[in-house]
């Protein structure tokens, strides 16, 4: 919650949105690189050869890298820590997966356990002021 007013800082709604955009980015881009969804076939009988080709453009690859711009940006105007916006992130990265897990009629696939600190969006340095290095160390070592 926001100081005083009760409301939410946009910098902790870009951290709630962010998991969706990305993890449906990487996952469209994945799937299509991997083949699924992408023959004809497929295209036809295939219910999620729609949400592939449309998760796998790099305009939705844009949309997901504004969306983490405006999360650094406001980060960084709000003054929001890592700290305050990790488990932020975590949570909605969280009940993304859950998301996908609870899907009938799909096929279980075994994915390596990854911590949702490392999936942290864009502290590359892209339009911030300061050295980010220090965020990314800090996430690598709080990964369990």
């Amino acid at each position: 919650p926001g100081e005083g007013g009760g409301g939410a800082k946009i910098s902790h709604v870009c951290a709630a949105l962010a998991p969706c955009m990305r993890l449906y980015a990487y996952l469209g881009q994945t799937l299509a690189k991997a083949g699924y969804g992408q023959s004809a076939e497929e295209k036809r009988d295939n219910p999620y050869a729609e949400w592939v080709d449309t998760y796998k453009t790099e305009d939705f690859e844009g949309l997901a890298n504004s969306l983490e711009t405006l999360l650094d940006r406001y980060a960084e105007t709000e003054k929001a820590s890592f700290e305050a916006l990790l488990p932020i992130y975590s949570k909605a990265m969280e009940l993304e997966l859950a998301f996908f897990g609870a899907q009938p009629d799909v096929k279980s696939v075994q994915v390596p356990t990854v911590s949702p600190a490392r999936l942290i969006v864009d502290f590359d340095q892209t339009l911030t002021s300061h050295d980010t290095t220090a965020v990314i160390v800090a996430a690598a070592i709080a990964t369990p």
